[in-house]
């Protein structure tokens, strides 16, 4: 019987065993999963807390200027450490790596954490908005309206942010398709209500958001890293410069720069031409002058400019510019979405529609049929219409068209009366590139928005 009994313990144990130890088994798995699970959580939370948290204090550390600086803000990165006594995950042995990229004006950056044989990795990208984003940004409240009725109406496409109150006018309004943003409040007048307002086609108008500091200055050009327009003459006509864009025989872009205006009789002589025309080939501003972007700056004179861009420029100045005629983009982006061709046009001061009697001729004037701008506009004050209090020449001009966006401190009115009036409709035909790309030495806004993020972990190999 004992004999029996110690067999069928033997059995017993020889079957049970591998039960047995196919239980702790798949107990340790358990734990093993329990464990790895936890590290896994760790290491993600670990990731997106630093990536948050570094997002954060470059948000705090850097204004709109110095986080276009690249140079400044990869020394910050670099001497940027997580601090694991400051966070909930104290003591758990987290490694934390940092790599970033820079494109444009999107930063990437990508945080690694361990814990235990895990790695987690979080990817964030962070789109600094420019200016030229807006297809129209004002630095206070509308004066007057923009208008519309039956018969003609104003145009006003891409998203749009007021510092300040923003008013429409007319039945059925003026058209308006872009998301409406101001701080203050929305006005109607002359008829219109929310109602009536049957041309307006954006997602939403929003009262009431946060202000967007605007820069009144000219800092965000840095003058030594532009080619400085002020010592091409010695004396200017009327202390301007004007300004032709074009092409080469070579197909190459140019910009004429004249010391005296267009139309001067003189220039055909050979000897007067060649003492107050200089010729900038586009490429050459990198390429032979080692600028870091296609920038010219002028200080000291006012700025007449029109002609057709082959090339990506912005032109800035101190003083005031004049629009003459038509500013068109060789690769026209209404016919090539994906034209490479972009124009910044930036004044400290006021930007005109031009409209008085051109020089050296008899009831000629500049824009007598409208004028259409390939650009994206900057005034550090207001965009305006030359003449308009005393308006000379025919009085009904079409409109000025901006095909790009515009960005001004103030809003002044750009025509009067409804049947016989002076001065242009306005027009802005957003150009949707300005979403990914902006023209050299743009400048920048305070809105930061988080555009893409990715999280992903991986099991160290032993």
């Amino acid at each position: 019987m004992a004999r029996f009994f110690i067999i069928f313990l033997l059995a017993a144990t020889a079957f049970l065993f591998p039960v047995l130890q196919s239980s702790y088994s798949q107990k340790m798995r358990a734990t093993d999963n329990i464990t790895r699970d936890y590290n896994i959580s760790i290491a993600r939370n670990a990731a997106s807390s630093y990536a948050s948290m570094l997002l954060y204090e470059i948000a705090e550390t850097f204004d709109s200027v110095d986080f276009q600086n690249q140079s400044k803000l990869n020394d910050y990165l670099e001497e940027f450490t997580f601090t694991d006594n400051n966070t909930a995950f104290s003591g758990t042995n987290i490694v934390s790596s940092l790599s970033t990229q820079d494109t444009g004006y999107t930063l990437e950056l990508k945080v690694i954490a361990t814990k235990g044989d895990v790695e987690a990795t979080f990817e964030t990208k962070t789109f600094q908005i420019p200016f030229s984003y807006y297809g129209l940004f004002l630095n206070g409240s509308v004066g007057g309206y923009y208008y519309g009725n039956e018969k003609f109406w104003e145009l006003l496409d891409g998203p749009m942010h007021v510092n300040g109150n923003f008013a429409a006018g007319g039945v059925p309004g003026p058209q308006v398709t872009g998301n409406l943003n101001m701080t203050g409040i929305m006005k109607y007048g002359y008829g219109l209500s929310y109602e009536k307002w049957s041309r307006f086609t954006g997602e939403s108008i929003n009262t009431g958001v946060d202000k967007l500091n605007f820069p009144n200055h000219m800092n965000f050009i840095d003058k030594h890293n532009a080619y400085d327009l002020d010592n091409l003459f010695s004396s200017p006509y009327n202390s301007s410069l004007y300004i032709q864009l074009g092409d080469d025989a070579s197909g190459n872009g140019i910009v004429d720069v004249y010391a005296v205006p267009y139309d001067d009789p003189q220039l055909a002589d050979p000897a007067y031409l060649l003492a107050n025309k200089r010729t900038i080939l586009i490429s050459d501003l990198q390429d032979v002058y080692g600028l870091d972007e296609n920038l010219l700056f002028s200080q000291k004179y006012k700025i007449h400019v029109q002609g057709t861009l082959n090339g990506q420029l912005t032109i800035a100045g101190w003083k005031d510019f004049y629009i003459t005629d038509d500013i068109l983009l060789k690769d026209d982006p209404t016919v090539n979405p994906d034209s490479e061709d972009i124009l910044g046009l930036y004044t400290k001061n006021d930007l005109y529609i031009a409209s008085r009697e051109k020089e050296y001729t008899n009831n000629v004037y500049y824009n007598e049929n409208g004028v259409d701008i390939f650009a994206n506009i900057f005034t550090g004050n207001s965009l305006k219409i030359e003449n308009f209090s005393s308006w000379k020449g025919p009085k009904s001009r079409g409109a000025f068209r901006v095909y790009g966006s515009r960005s001004q401190h103030k809003c002044n009115a750009t025509f009067s009366g409804f049947t016989n009036y002076r001065g242009f409709l306005e027009e802005i035909i957003y150009d949707y590139r300005f979403r990914s790309i902006a023209p050299p030495g743009v400048p920048w806004t305070d809105n930061r928005r988080l555009s893409d993020f990715k999280e992903s972990y991986r099991i160290i190999p032993t």
